[in-house]
């Protein structure tokens, strides 16, 4: 029986590797590719909602509309174009059966929320000791809807699942915002080692007596609450083919006017806040963007790189982390007679460094999971 030999042609496995090698050059340039469009995409959106801000600065500083038109459109974007927009997306992308897991997002959200209360808490000594209660309620109290609505939809579109993601993980955080602010102004000896302001004349609100008991019940169960679990409750019964497409048209174009408003909204209280911006404390917004725009979104990427989640939560808890203050801050720091022109001074750096700082992480996000 005769054998038959192979023979080595060197030529064959010469023409192998430069298969190889430019098949592996390939996919580092797509990769590449990838993560510039990314952080192109991502910066656009930023610079979009400037020129949103920008509007509204505009149309107040030239008195085109009144001040005190504000409230009452604030309360339209935050109590009803909001809500329906979430509601909109939870009818459109949110599958229960495709995503039986998605209860951890919540319970995730909570988690992540006070962890970063640790963090504010341990962070605001390296602040003066004047200003440390107000950089811990800055620190703490980011943006966590609009700047990472804006991002999502930019990168990924008005259907991504990540909008459904970031809804379920937010679902309890201004609840918690507005139940807790208070916190580091009545615990400041414990929380920040130092005497916070007396509190007096505080500004009265609807619900009074529930606060003095402790929680502020129409905060805890907000719009935005209701309007998630609505829509995951008509989602687990499978009754979302009963609602007629004529309501989700309606909640859909209400809901499109959220973004644009909010920002115009808030180009509008930049404008009275600057006014009234006295002095600058430089020194200090340094300081606080560094911790608020760079160490606290490094310190979630230390985490990722170490259990090293799934992309769809690491996407979330970065957006979160990253995000600037809420725009209702200043506010909520001047009901404790705490310093609001720096306040509004933290939101103003934080919101236009983050124009910078935001693609800048998602491109260390990307070098970790791409």
């Amino acid at each position: 029986m005769s054998s038959v030999k192979m023979k080595f042609d060197p030529k064959v496995l010469l023409k192998v590797v430069k298969i190889a090698g430019r098949w592996c050059k390939m996919k580092v340039i797509n990769r590449r590719r990838d993560r510039m469009q990314t952080v192109l995409v991502s910066l656009e959106v930023i610079l979009s909602i400037l020129g949103l801000v920008a509007v509204g600065f505009f149309v107040i500083a030239k008195n085109i509309i009144p001040k005190e038109l504000l409230r009452l459109l604030n309360a339209l974007a935050i109590e009803v174009a909001l809500p329906m927009f979430i509601f909109t997306a939870f009818m459109m992308n949110f599958d229960p059966e495709e995503n039986p897991k998605w209860w951890v997002m919540p319970l995730l959200g909570v988690v992540f929320t006070g962890f970063m209360f640790i963090l504010s808490a341990v962070c605001c000594r390296f602040m003066g000791r004047d200003i440390r209660i107000e950089s811990a309620e800055g620190l703490f109290i980011n943006n966590p809807h609009f700047i990472p609505i804006s991002i999502i939809a930019g990168v990924y579109g008005i259907n991504s699942p990540h909008l459904v993601n970031l809804f379920l993980f937010t679902v309890f955080t201004i609840s918690i915002y507005f139940n807790m602010y208070r916190v580091f102004f009545k615990k400041s000896r414990l929380l920040c080692g130092v005497d916070g302001p007396p509190v007096e004349n505080e500004e009265p609100q609807e619900g009074d007596m529930r606060q003095k008991a402790g929680l502020n019940w129409k905060k805890l169960i907000n719009p935005v609450v209701k309007a998630t679990f609505l829509a995951v409750i008509i989602k687990l019964l499978n009754v979302d083919s009963y609602i007629p497409d004529v309501v989700i048209g309606i909640t859909s174009h209400i809901g499109d006017m959220t973004f644009p408003l909010v920002m115009i909204i808030l180009g509008g209280e930049l404008y009275i806040d600057i006014k009234k911006i006295g002095k600058i404390y430089l020194r200090n917004i340094i300081k606080f963007i560094l911790l608020k725009n760079i160490v606290f979104p490094c310190i979630i990427l230390i985490f990722l790189y170490l259990f090293h989640p799934s992309f769809d939560i690491a996407f979330i808890l970065l957006l979160q982390a990253a995000s600037p203050p809420l725009s209702t801050l200043p506010v909520l720091v001047g009901r404790q007679n705490g310093k609001k022109e720096l306040a509004n001074q933290f939101l103003v750096s934080s919101f236009f460094f983050s124009v910078v700082s935001i693609p800048l992480i998602l491109i260390l996000l990307n070098r970790l999971y791409v």
